[in-house]
């Protein structure tokens, strides 16, 4: 079955590495519903597909790009700020490493897209150690894959914008500023990643892609969309694989981080995390009577109230909702996100949630901060 999977696609014009995902999805997905196979299942079933793979290609490649792929997603799942989990994935780029540096001379463009991503894996590994010196291993891990996907072709040409743009950001962090990114085409970019995985049709992946895009919307001042985006992503995996599932982790872990709100207040440095509104609006709810420490100790952080004229937005994409106004009164009640501050008029600049509506510049006592984001059919 699995030299038939393979020469038919190669017969009509296919590649290697697309064969030998026909052939593996074969053992891995479920005939029916098309998504990946669980927890021991799965394990069982990766015993006796390496087993056969051992009988059907004695060189062994197939099940050394397999181990590879493990260790891959093993990486994606640590921690870099975390000692045990910067001793295991240190260990583990050091494997994957010496996989690529033992020259598998078979399956040419299967082993040039799990090189690549080994490198781009252990990019995203080192970019969590907060070091000049972490930083510049991942770019020189992502030279080395923008290298290997520039010679596998025009079919990588997402991967290598991708690439272009994490270099250019950790160049940015270590000349000590964060830079003037294109935004707009970042989040161009990881949207055609995202829609991509969609079309295949493959969940892990779209999952991940969902998450990705939602991280560019979100450090573009985007966060309506972003938090939306992760809401999907969070119910489609926790659907698909359960609560304790790596991508449902993942997702839950970035939409907490998004759906956090932060303002400051003029008689208290630092930042606070707003809670709620109480007493219809006119009060806030705060969590820690002072300044937030780092790293946080939440047990130790308690709540107070304050009147909600009192607080400031003092982030860049906080979601609010416009009220008391007399002139553009029907602009009241609608949502959108922080973008600017205009000095000269004293006035926020919002980018309002719907197609074709134009930003507005309000003043901060006609802005109240969104907790949660009302149902999309509710805005019609």
């Amino acid at each position: 079955m699995a030299t038939q999977i393979i020469q038919r696609e190669e017969a009509n014009g296919g590649v290697a590495g697309a064969a030998v995902r026909n052939y593996s999805d074969a053992f891995f997905k479920c005939p029916n519903c098309k998504q990946d196979y669980q927890g021991d299942l799965r394990n069982d079933i990766l015993k006796a597909f390496m087993a056969l793979n051992d009988s059907l290609f004695p060189d062994g490649n197939l099940n050394k790009a397999l181990q590879m792929t493990d260790a891959m997603g093993r990486l994606l799942e640590l921690d870099a700020s975390i000692e045990a989990d910067r001793i295991e994935g240190e260990e583990l780029v050091t494997e994957l490493i010496a996989s690529i540096d033992e020259k598998i001379q078979d399956w040419d463009l299967l082993y040039g897209m799990v090189e690549a991503r080994a490198y781009v894996c252990s990019a995203r590994f080192y970019e969590g150690i907060s070091s000049d010196e972490g930083l510049k291993t991942a770019k020189s891990f992502l030279q080395k894959a923008r290298n290997k996907y520039r010679i596998m072709g025009g079919n990588y040409d997402l991967d290598m914008r991708e690439m272009n743009i994490r270099i250019g950001r950790i160049e940015s962090k270590l000349r000590g500023s964060v830079g003037r990114q294109d935004k707009e085409a970042e989040i161009k970019l990881y949207r055609e990643k995202y829609d991509c995985c969609v079309e295949d049709g493959n969940d892990v992946c779209t999952i991940n892609a969902g998450i990705d895009l939602a991280s560019v919307l979100y450090n573009a001042y985007r966060t309506i969309e972003a938090e939306r985006l992760l809401d999907k992503m969070v119910t489609t995996s926790h659907r698909l694989h359960g609560p304790d599932h790596r991508c449902t982790v993942k997702a839950t872990s970035k939409s907490k981080r998004v759906k956090q709100r932060w303002v400051s207040l003029e008689y208290e440095e630092g930042r606070f995390e707003a809670l709620q509104h109480e007493d219809d609006g006119e009060k806030c709810v705060l969590k820690v009577k002072g300044p937030i420490k780092e790293p946080r100790v939440v047990e130790e952080e308690q709540t107070f109230k304050v009147d909600s004229a009192q607080v400031h937005l003092s982030h860049n994409g906080t979601p609010v909702e416009l009220f008391g106004l007399k002139r553009a009164d029907l602009l009241n009640g609608m949502i959108g996100d922080v973008r600017d501050y205009c000095d000269s008029t004293d006035r926020y600049v919002v980018h309002l949630e719907g197609k074709g509506l134009k930003p507005v510049k309000v003043k901060p006592e006609n802005l109240r901060v969104v907790f949660e984001l009302p149902d999309l059919k509710n805005l019609d």
